[in-house]
């Protein structure tokens, strides 16, 4: 028998989403839903990724992190991936999305 004391499991969150998944960006808890989004482009960026997928539905993940809401491409899940199991470090790859409205829940 091991005298290391045993650390318990965190408690996922559970937020309004109703997902129980923990979820981060850089390292911290954030509210984070699966979401599908219009593509919008707001022109800030002349070499915009998803510029030929303006006007479409898409799923995303919408990130809270204190007072920013932004997105992530989730269509391969690799926005999911990054912040669940990547806690959101900028060492996992990820896309950013400008939305023009979020359609409907996942």
């Amino acid at each position: 028998m091991s005298n290391r004391r045993r650390l318990a499991r965190p408690v996922p969150h559970t937020f309004t989403t109703g997902q129980t998944e923990s979820t981060y960006w850089n390292g911290e808890r954030a509210d984070c839903a699966r979401v599908l989004v219009r593509v919008g482009d707001s022109g800030r960026f002349p070499e915009y990724w998803a510029r030929p997928l303006v006007g479409q539905v898409r799923a995303a993940v919408r990130v809270r992190y204190y007072d920013v809401t932004f997105y992530l491409d989730n269509a391969d899940e690799s926005g999911w991936r990054k912040v669940t199991l990547g806690h959101g470090a900028p060492s996992w790859p990820s896309r950013s999305l400008d939305v023009d409205a979020e359609v409907n829940g996942r």
